[in-house]
């Protein structure tokens, strides 16, 4: 894995993931919150991988999942995923606390991360793949001032691509 890397935005820190994130992690991805993201998943070696393959991204692409905390406290992640099967880099973020929801943290995060992958990789006009019925994360896309694109399969489902404007200042 890269070096250390951190950015502050007005109320969080995205840091490169560390271990001992996967608590916070793994209770994220067994809860009914990661059922767009491929959960809710009850296996933990299943979830370990899942979190290695993370932290993989980092050292084979110089880019990944931020870890988001706040007062110290993991509170998501946020950052760039680029599997095999993706057609393209996506920007993304999981707020793990319902009761964060509503706050405007994961449109803070994805300002921030996108304009990191805009200064340290040259990505501009990033993607966002969204379920059709993840409501909250479209209110997001266009809170960023992302458009949807076109309908596109992700791992077998349906999914919208939404297109972010460009990311320099």
């Amino acid at each position: 894995m890269k070096a250390h890397l951190s950015i502050s935005t007005d109320r969080m820190v995205l840091r490169t993931p560390e271990e001992d994130d996967f608590e916070a992690v793994a209770a994220f991805m067994s809860s009914n919150r990661a059922k767009f993201v491929g959960g809710p998943r009850p296996d933990r070696h299943d979830m370990w991988r899942g979190f290695l393959g993370q932290m993989g991204h980092w050292g084979l692409r110089g880019y990944g999942l931020f870890t988001l905390t706040q007062g110290g406290r993991v509170i998501g992640r946020v950052g760039l995923l680029n599997h095999l099967m993706w057609e393209e880099p996506e920007l993304t973020c999981h707020i793990f606390d319902e009761a964060l929801e509503g706050q405007g943290l994961a449109t803070e995060a994805l300002r921030a991360a996108r304009l990191w992958a805009w200064e340290a990789h040259g990505m501009n006009r990033l993607a966002s793949f969204v379920h059709p019925g993840n409501g909250a994360a479209q209110g997001v896309m266009l809170k960023l001032g992302a458009v949807p694109e076109k309908e596109t399969l992700l791992l077998g489902a349906k999914v919208q691509l939404w297109r972010h404007p460009e990311a320099r200042p």
